[in-house]
């Protein structure tokens, strides 16, 4: 029975957002599953189009490994954002995560806001009172 490299793409691709769930930490940076998954699909279109190609490497059309990989990484997110977080299977919460601690990839640093004008004004004035506070004679 032969299978077609487009359905391959497709199935590898529903498998992919849960191999990245497997390996990941749960509170990696998006950007660390974002490669992975994009490596992953690579891969995977890789070894398809040497599944086509009855394993000989110089017989490997390049244009088919970027058309499956393209296809694997594109399943993988629609398969991710539509099927599986809704489903919590992935994602920062899901059970393959939240089930499997540690992972590739450090925790996802906290951004803090820059200062705005109002912050920075806010901060001259308690400065500018304190100061005018603590300045005059005690007493009056």
């Amino acid at each position: 029975m032969v299978i077609e490299a487009s359905w391959l793409s497709l199935a590898s691709g529903v498998i992919m957002p849960m191999l990245v769930a497997l390996v990941t930490r749960h509170d990696a940076a998006p950007a660390v599953k974002s490669i992975l998954l994009a490596t992953l699909s690579g891969l995977s279109g890789a070894i398809q189009a040497l599944i086509e190609a009855d394993g000989v490497v110089a017989a490997v059309d390049w244009n088919t490994v970027a058309a499956a990989a393209i296809t694997t990484f594109l399943a993988a997110v629609g398969a991710h954002f539509g099927l599986l977080k809704p489903a919590g299977i992935t994602g920062s919460s899901g059970v393959i995560a939240s089930g499997i601690p540690g992972g590739v990839g450090s925790p996802q640093q906290k951004v803090s806001s820059a200062p705005t004008v109002g912050d920075e004004w806010a901060r001259l004035k308690q400065a500018q009172e304190s100061s005018f506070l603590g300045s005059g004679p005690s007493g009056l």
